[in-house]
């Protein structure tokens, strides 16, 4: 997949979060008059009312930028001597620089995999609230 069609797809999946997060503050606000659940309309509304321009914009400019691309594509084909890796790729795995390198990946991964638990962790706990607080019969 390309990064276009990436990009297309998240604002489209956006979209649909957006008008998911408008439906689902409707329903709330009229079965509790919650002002909270106005504030996801509300919110949801102007997500929407603002992926929509965007993704017209978007694709808009990707048809004027598919000519410039090809032409920087070309011409870094042209000298692919330059675009190597670096040396660390090319080094002693057992040189210092080369270990260094991947204890930073590995931190970088610790990091981000706790960041992620964490947020689990807390829909974890949200649902069961939810779910404490109102019980399915």
């Amino acid at each position: 997949m390309s990064l276009k069609a990436f990009h297309i797809f998240f604002i489209g999946v956006s979209a649909v979060l957006a008008a998911g997060m408008c439906l689902w503050g409707i329903r709330d606000y009229s079965a509790s008059h919650n002002s909270s659940s106005l504030a996801l309309v509300i919110v949801g509304g102007i997500m929407l009312a603002l992926l929509i321009p965007y993704i017209r914009w978007f694709r808009q400019k990707m048809k004027r930028l598919a000519s410039a691309a090809s032409l920087l594509v070309t011409a870094l084909l042209y000298d692919a001597g330059s675009a190597s890796a670096c040396p660390v790729c090319y080094g002693d795995p057992n040189s210092l620089m080369t270990q260094g390198v991947k204890s930073g990946i590995l931190f970088l991964i610790v990091v981000v995999g706790g960041v992620l638990a964490a947020i689990l962790g807390i829909g974890l706990t949200w649902a069961k609230r939810a779910k404490a607080i109102h019980p399915h019969p």
